[in-house]
Formats: structure tokens, C-alpha cells, sequence
């Protein structure tokens, strides 16, 4: 891509990362890289709509632009893996691989903790997930399966490719407690990629139940959320006296920064 290109496309996404955390701890073990458009398209949405040569461009610039600035916000300081999304649709997995890890060689990203995450959603293409694993293994990079059902695509590519991480669609999760077949399938892929020593890590819980029922049937990595519980780190604001005048938004603002050095604080670093 251009230059110019780039930088409308810089202007265009913005990328996020998600903390990955295990069982009762809210320390990260994996920062997951989401894309999102700031006008309302998803990354997905624009991929779908470009010539071939043109989205595996900007599928290779949006996973280097991840791995940037993922470094830049201080993820490389951690012990933490950087899973990071590339479309099974792509022409040239191997070229967009070696792009991922030379960037993350230039910021002194270790290979090993870099984790493609393929999609696994039943909707997509077989063949085309299988090609981009196959390219991943050839390169030495680990992989993460996203939106997986335990339908015939995430099974077959949990078989296949023994994936370091398997992310549960929402659709499995959301009012689990209350849903004995959602509770069943869960349990069934969270047999199954044990087997192969992989971890299955759930969507954050929306309710306690959800929670709950997650924690006693043995899902114990999951996405952190902020509704549930929040950071140790995080100090909620005192309520001033009602005989005070409310303080103006910027020093309410002021109070609920978190303290230098916290994890707290670390996090809308990365978030920043």
C-alpha cells in the first residue's frame, strides 16, 4: 500500500487489546488485538468488499499494525502472548505471516509469543482456514481459534492443528446457566481440546450466572470484563458530603485515574 493509503487506513481503524485472564486472576496471560472501524465498518465488512490483492494488503497492515503498536504501548515488556487476527480468506498467508513476524522481531517480540487467531466461525471456508494453520505452522507461529461452536469447521481445525487457544463464540455462553444444552457442548469442546493440551477461553460473562456456571463446569481462562468485578487496583471515587457543591467533571475525572505502577494504569496505557 501507499503512503497515503496507509495513513487514511491509520485514520480509518483503530485497534484495541483485550485482556485474556485465568481463573481468579486479572493479570493477563494473552492481549488479544480486535479492529474496529471508527466510522462503523468492521474490518470485516471492508475486506469483503475488496479485490483480492487489495484486502490481503490491508490484512497485512492491519496484523502489523497490531504488532506496532502493541510494542509501543509496552506489551513487549511483558511475559504476556499477542494474539493477533488474520482473515482464512487471505491469497497469501505466507507472505502476511512473514510480514507479522518480522515486525515482531524489528520490536523485539519473540516468535513464540505470537498467536494468529483463525476464525472458526460455521459460516467460513474449510479450505481456507486449513491453508492459512498449514502457513502458520510453517512459519512457527502458534495459532487461536476464534468463534468456535464445536461445528464441523472448529472441530475439524481443532483436530487438525492442535491450536494453542480456543476462543468460545458468545452464542454458546450467553445464558448458559439456564440452558442445559449450551452447558453440554461447552463441556464437550472443553473435553475435547483438553485433550490436545489446549485451553478454552469463554467471552466475558454478562451476568453472575454466566460466571457461575463457566467457573463450575472448569473454564478457567476467560475474557476479562469490567461488569462483574473490577481491578483490585481500581479505587472507587468517594461521594462528597451533600452539603458540597458537586466538583466539576475534570476533577471527577481527575479522581478515577489510576495510580502510577498499578495494572490499572497499565491498561489505559495499552488502551490508550
Amino acid at each position: 500500500m501507499k503512503n497515503a493509503a496507509q495513513q487514511d487506513l491509520v485514520s480509518a481503524f483503530a485497534i484495541r487489546f483485550d485482556p485474556l485472564v485465568r481463573a481468579e486472576s486479572d493479570l493477563p496471560f494473552a492481549w488479544r488485538a480486535v479492529v474496529t472501524g471508527r466510522n462503523g465498518w468492521t474490518l470485516n465488512a471492508v475486506l469483503g468488499i475488496l479485490a483480492p490483492a487489495e484486502r490481503d494488503a490491508l490484512d497485512a497492515f492491519c496484523a502489523t499494525l497490531a504488532v506496532t503498536q502493541a510494542a509501543a504501548r509496552g506489551v513487549a515488556r511483558t511475559e504476556a502472548l499477542l494474539i493477533v487476527p488474520v482473515h482464512a480468506g487471505c491469497e497469501a498467508p505466507d507472505q502476511i505471516l512473514g510480514l507479522v513476524a518480522e515486525t515482531a522481531r524489528r520490536h523485539g517480540l519473540d516468535a513464540t509469543r505470537i498467536v494468529i487467531e483463525i476464525s472458526a466461525d460455521e459460516r467460513g471456508d474449510l479450505e481456507s482456514a486449513e491453508r492459512l494453520a498449514e502457513a502458520c505452522a510453517i512459519e512457527g507461529l502458534a495459532i487461536s481459534l476464534g468463534d468456535f461452536t464445536s461445528g464441523r469447521v472448529g472441530v475439524n481445525l481443532l483436530a487438525r492443528f492442535k491450536p494453542r487457544l480456543v476462543r468460545l463464540d458468545r452464542s454458546l455462553v450467553r445464558n448458559i446457566g439456564g440452558s442445559d444444552s449450551r452447558r453440554l457442548v461447552v463441556e464437550g469442546a472443553l473435553r475435547l481440546a483438553r485433550s490436545f493440551g489446549t485451553a478454552v477461553v469463554a467471552p466475558a460473562a454478562e451476568t453472575q450466572d454466566e460466571h457461575d456456571t463457566l467457573r463450575r463446569i472448569g473454564v478457567s481462562h476467560r475474557e476479562r470484563g469490567a461488569a462483574l468485578r473490577p481491578l483490585p487496583s481500581a479505587v472507587p471515587p468517594r461521594r462528597a458530603p451533600r452539603t458540597e457543591p458537586l466538583a466539576p467533571q475534570r476533577d471527577v475525572s481527575m479522581r478515577r485515574i489510576p495510580p502510577a505502577g498499578s495494572f490499572a494504569a497499565f491498561e489505559s496505557m495499552v488502551n490508550a
